[in-house]
């Protein structure tokens, strides 16, 4: 998303405030970065930060963020806890309730929660992806799931 203007969009703020905190417990800094492709704002990890750089855009650091990572003793209960999914005709999958951030199990659960999230989180290319995988492929979607670095897998009834 580009903004030649000095002030930030609220709507940019709630995707970069979306971004920081799905990636919890990695040191970012908010940015404007001005490029070829104009001014855009962005949370940004030193390396992140360092290969921009190397394509020769001009950054602006505006703030640290300090995206807290879960409480040790919630992490500890969340590694004791194992979530198995057996979607017909596949594999059985099993996750740790420390891998994920969340297992949307229904189309309505992802419509209402899944795809607004991912609307402005996602590139439009990202974004036609997910709904590619989720309602265009040759097996029917299952499950979604995210995960904490705003990543999510789809589980459908391949192999």
């Amino acid at each position: 998303m580009t903004n030649d203007q000095s002030s930030i969009p609220g709507n940019e703020l709630l995707r970069l405030a979306e971004k920081a905190d799905g990636r919890r417990g990695i040191a970012q800094t908010m940015v404007r970065v001005q490029d070829a492709q104009g001014t855009r704002y962005d949370v940004l990890t030193d390396a992140e930060l360092d290969a921009l750089r190397e394509t020769g855009a001009k950054i602006e650091a505006l703030v640290t963020v300090n995206a807290v990572a879960v409480q040790p003793e919630r992490a500890a209960r969340a590694k004791e806890t194992v979530v198995t999914i057996k979607v017909p005709g596949a594999k059985v999958r099993t996750y740790n309730a420390s891998e994920v951030d969340a297992l949307f199990l229904t189309e309505s659960a992802v419509q209402k929660f899944v795809l607004p999230y991912y609307a402005r989180t996602l590139t439009l290319s990202g974004y036609e992806t997910l709904l590619k995988r989720y309602f265009g492929g040759e097996t029917p979607a299952w499950a979604l799931i995210h995960f904490p670095t705003s990543q999510y897998d789809v589980l459908d009834g391949e192999v």
